[in-house]
């Protein structure tokens, strides 16, 4: 074990008799270790910023019955046209068949149905239905209402106007036999019951169910929206 001087710390070589630093005799020293120095203290390194790792986004699996996401991956832009269709046909059917198309004496209800249920069939294809879009809804619906009970009363106009021209026919009879009515009056009753006046006023009554059902589809749009509102 090699030997350090106790005075210095210098290592003493093999054999040697005396420090060769300070010179105190070799035989008055033990074999000590050198005097340990103090540990150091060294800074740690500086901390490297983590760097974030890319993790790929998880597809949700679609839920049975839930409404599509409008604007997620895969998914089918909304239709407008097909709850305005739909709506208007509902709206047009309860308008044109008799007796039940009574409903719309109450301010044209089944009109202000249709525009609801347009809102709510297109509500379940989009998040948020704004205001303006609910009232375009509606008034569409309405438009759409309007030819199909236009279309549906045309049999039961003809059929009405058949049965008023047998019965003209026979009050024109009557009053040829008095010569006391004047022929404008005749010739009035005879233009009234005419097939061209038929067709005029199933005109006429589109163009007034145009305007009055697109009024009130706006209507039940702006009610569907305020009915149907998402909570969330």
């Amino acid at each position: 074990m090699p030997a350090f001087c106790s005075s210095c710390g210098n290592r003493i070589d093999e054999g040697s008799r005396f420090c060769q630093v300070c010179g105190i005799p070799v035989a008055t020293q033990a074999a000590t270790p050198p005097p340990s120095t103090p540990p150091q203290w060294t800074p740690p390194p500086p901390a490297q910023p983590a760097q974030p790792q890319w993790t790929p986004p998880q597809q949700q699996q679609p839920q049975w019955g839930a409404p599509p996401q409008y604007g997620a991956p895969g998914s089918v832009p909304p239709n407008k046209m097909k709850a305005v269709l739909l709506g208007g046909l509902v709206a047009g059917l309860l308008s044109g068949i008799p007796i039940i198309s009574a409903g719309n004496i109450c301010c044209c209800l089944w009109v202000i149905v249709g525009g609801a249920l347009t809102v709510y069939l297109y509500s379940r294809e989009v998040p948020v239905v704004q205001s303006g879009d609910s009232a375009l809804l509606g008034l569409q619906s309405g438009i759409v209402a309007a030819v199909v009970a236009t279309i549906l009363s045309i049999p039961v106009r003809l059929m009405m106007h058949n049965m008023m021209s047998s019965m003209s026919q026979r009050i024109m009879d009557q009053l040829g036999q008095d010569s006391n009515v004047p022929p404008q009056l005749r010739d009035m009753l005879s233009n009234f019951f005419s097939p061209g006046f038929a067709i005029g006023a199933i005109i006429l009554g589109l163009i007034v169910s145009l305007i009055l059902y697109s009024i009130f589809g706006a209507l039940g749009g702006l009610l569907g929206k305020a009915m149907f509102k998402k909570k969330g």
